[in-house]
């Protein structure tokens, strides 16, 4: 869902995928305002006017929360906000204001906390950072969300030995800010067989890290 940056989403496209997830008991959590290049509406990116990029994904976070309030709780907002430099250099963002942001960062994130509590008070927000990254700075984001949610991949450079001891890692954040901490994405690729990635490998990383949370 975090490619909704279309008037579509309020035409009842999503409606059947949110009405049967939640009417089973599935919470769904948006990511919303997502700046990746392929997400975004034409012509729509932060370079140059910023302040017309901040005002639209206010409204667009707006309109999402008003839309589903009643049976989405949590959004995340944008994604790996950390990681924004390195999401510019593979090409999924573009624009320097991902690169020399200047302010852009807290601005976004801020008008985006913002936006979503403003909707809906009793919602929850999460901003989810790279946990693999040495960037990390968890206690600069903490106060644009009321959950962190931490990112690990950590089998990612090398196929063995699966590693799920970094979850811990979330507890260490948690008691550190005072803050819940919930891991937002983790995984383990099936593939290259050659690279040493197997679907038994997957599986046994899944079952690991279920575990270890």
């Amino acid at each position: 869902m975090s490619n909704c940056w279309t008037d579509h989403i309020l035409n009842g496209l999503l409606d059947d995928l949110v009405n049967t997830l939640t009417s089973k008991g599935v919470d769904v959590v948006p990511v919303v305002a997502c700046g990746y290049q392929r997400m975004l509406p034409q012509g729509l990116e932060p370079d140059p006017n910023r302040t017309l990029y901040l005002k639209r994904a206010s409204i667009h976070t707006r309109l999402l929360v008003r839309h589903w309030k009643s049976q989405v709780k949590c959004w995340q907002i944008e994604n790996e906000p950390n990681w924004w430099s390195e999401h510019e250099a593979g090409g999924w963002r573009s624009g320097l204001s991902w690169i020399q942001e200047h302010g852009f960062r807290q601005e976004l994130l801020g008008t985006l906390n913002e936006a979503v509590h403003t909707e809906d008070p009793n919602a929850t927000t999460i901003v989810n950072l790279e946990a693999d990254a040495k960037t990390l700075e968890p206690g600069a984001y903490s106060s644009y969300c009321d959950i962190l949610g931490l990112d690990f991949y950590p089998n990612y450079k090398s196929a063995h030995p699966i590693d799920t001891r970094v979850l811990k890692f979330g507890d260490e954040v948690a008691k550190a800010l005072g803050k819940p901490v919930m891991v937002s994405e983790t995984g383990y690729p099936s593939g290259l067989s050659v690279l040493g990635y197997s679907p038994v490998r997957q599986s046994e990383y899944v079952e690991g890290s279920t575990r270890q949370a």
